[in-house]
């Protein structure tokens, strides 16, 4: 069982989130942090302390810093005429568009673009977006389910996988590493570097960072990267 407080007043909310915020900073554990969070390397799921502190740094500095998404602003700004002059063309061959598809694939290629360097050329026609649609909205659901291990922590309960949670996660978990291990693979094998004001985000964080920089928090840093990518890539879907 996990201990509440009611906070009713704003002297309270003071002393919690102002005050004491450090204190009350922390995240419960659970299983989805574990299983498709790396082991809690995903910061977002990572408690206060110097780790989280580490990487939240990195990514405000190489993404999310106002003078980062201005120069990124021609990303946007290119992802939102293309898939304009997409959508014109959609029309001449097709009866009905879908317009949610059409939003889901600007934004997709938008995260893409910022984090990798990529674009893809129709969503429901490539088989890796089809496969991110499908992760991200797994991953929503699973993650807001009551798993029985994070009710009861015995690690009994990560075998006993009565309610299929268990198994769903690590099959995301696969999928997902596949996915972001391509492309980490292809920013490593890149021979010309890119200036710093066309960086996308992985390049950024292989160029400010080395091999053993996560060690002391016992991670590497590859998964330090791919943990991360997942993180902004949730943020920039609602961003």
């Amino acid at each position: 069982m996990f201990p509440y407080l009611v906070v009713n007043n704003w002297e309270a909310a003071k002393d919690c989130f102002t005050t004491h915020d450090k204190v009350f900073s922390g995240r419960p554990a659970t299983l989805a942090s574990e299983l498709i969070g790396y082991n809690y390397a995903r910061f977002s799921y990572s408690n206060y302390g110097p780790y989280y502190c580490h990487v939240r740094k990195l990514v405000l500095q190489l993404a999310l810093s106002s003078s980062r998404l201005e120069k990124q602003k021609h990303v946007r700004i290119s992802e939102i005429e293309t898939s304009i002059k997409e959508l014109y063309s959609w029309t001449n061959v097709e009866s009905t568009i879908n317009i949610s598809e059409w939003f889901e694939q600007l934004t997709l290629n938008i995260i893409r673009r910022m984090i990798c360097g990529k674009r893809y050329d129709r969503v429901e026609k490539d088989e890796e977006a089809q496969r991110i649609r499908k992760i991200f909205r797994d991953t929503m659901f699973v993650s807001g389910q009551i798993v029985l291990y994070d009710a009861i922590p015995f690690k009994l309960f990560t075998y006993l996988d009565f309610q299929g949670h268990v198994k769903s996660m690590k099959k995301i978990f696969e999928d997902l590493d596949e996915i972001l291990q391509g492309w980490l693979d292809d920013h490593m094998k890149k021979e010309n570097k890119v200036d710093n004001d066309n960086q996308d985000f992985i390049e950024a964080m292989l160029m400010v960072t080395d091999r053993d920089d996560f060690k002391g928090y016992g991670y590497s840093q590859s998964t330090v990267i791919k943990a991360t990518v997942l993180v902004l890539s949730f943020l920039l879907i609602n961003f």
